[in-house]
């Protein structure tokens, strides 16, 4: 089934407002993620063995991220973040470019009178120069990320977009590709539309809330855009 039960399809496509989440969603950066987060863990000490399955950093904000999947005290975890930060920002704009028929979608949003908005627990300041590095920073309506490492979570950033553009959570749907995003949705009343394309599964997207999975940004769009189903999860 394309949609969950508790779904209108029709909604996705008349919600006044679009959440994207950045990593994974609006910019295809997790192979970079990956590559980035495990060369910061092991130039803190660990071996491949013990960094494992890194994608599961992906999400979480940082620095909480490393201490929750890695166990690492508090100054670990931010030494790891500014060391991960730092390898980052060594690789340009190329490590953060859009996927492919992501600017078009924005086009198509804004011609229809919708507000996009990125919702993302990356600092917003990086989010920011990572869309506006490839020219697309312009198509935003707000760019809602952490302003620094205060602990936080995507149903808290959900909330602070909804409270800045004025929207009620009926207005809104947030799209994104790992759990959190759809567990941030769903605990302020907004639609939850995950995407299989980025860093997590269709599964992990099912069992976190998600009301729309699809696998694609030709589906995406014609979800958003009411062009029909496209090809769903």
């Amino acid at each position: 089934m394309p949609f969950a039960p508790d779904a209108d399809p029709s909604a996705f496509s008349a919600a006044p407002a679009v959440f994207f989440d950045f990593d994974g969603t609006l910019a295809n950066t997790i192979d970079s993620i990956r590559a980035t987060g495990r060369r910061a863990l092991m130039d803190y000490g660990l071996t491949e063995e013990e960094v494992g399955d890194v994608n599961r950093i992906i999400g979480p904000a940082f620095p909480g991220a490393f201490s929750e999947v890695y166990g690492l005290t508090e100054e670990d975890a931010a030494w790891v973040t500014a060391r991960y930060r730092e390898l980052y920002r060594e690789q340009g704009p190329e490590a953060c470019a859009p996927y492919p028929g992501i600017v078009g979608l924005l086009d198509a949003l804004r011609a229809q009178g919708r507000t996009a908005a990125v919702v993302t627990c990356k600092l917003t300041s990086l989010a920011s120069a990572g869309a506006e590095a490839h020219g697309y920073l312009d198509r935003f309506g707000l760019v809602m990320g952490k302003a620094d490492d205060t602990p936080t979570t995507k149903a808290r950033l959900v909330a602070a977009a909804l409270a800045e553009l004025g929207l009620a959570p009926d207005q809104a749907v947030m799209v994104g590709d790992r759990k959190n995003d759809m567990e941030g949705a769903r605990a302020n009343g907004v639609l939850a539309l995950g995407v299989a394309y980025g860093a997590g599964t269709a599964d992990e997207l099912w069992e976190a809330g998600a009301q729309c999975v699809v696998d694609s940004v030709a589906a995406l769009s014609d979800v958003l855009l009411g062009r029909g189903t496209g090809k769903l999860l």
